[in-house]
């Protein structure tokens, strides 16, 4: 547990593919699954950030404060999405 509502998730010896597949997975278990409390069903979904540390130079607390900033811009954009930066993200 990152924050109030936030977690992080650390995957050494990660692409950023892989990374990508892993968040979508996350993201889309979490839409499909609905809870069931005193016959009111709740539905939850995810918004996900995602950075990279492929680079030497990179940090590890620069990479998370670059996956919080995805995190984010996933929530501005409208929720339940995955945001990296680029242009072309998993929605």
């Amino acid at each position: 547990r990152w924050g109030g509502e936030e977690f992080t998730l650390l995957l050494p010896e990660t692409d950023e593919a892989e990374a990508l597949n892993v968040a979508e997975r996350f993201r889309h278990n979490i839409e499909q699954l609905v809870v069931n409390d005193c016959g009111r069903m709740i539905r939850c979904t995810i918004s996900v950030g995602v950075a990279s540390r492929h680079a030497r130079h990179v940090t590890l607390e620069h990479a998370i404060s670059k996956a919080d900033e995805e995190l984010y811009q996933a929530k501005v954009q409208g929720r339940n999405q995955i945001s990296t930066g680029r242009t072309s993200d998993v929605a």
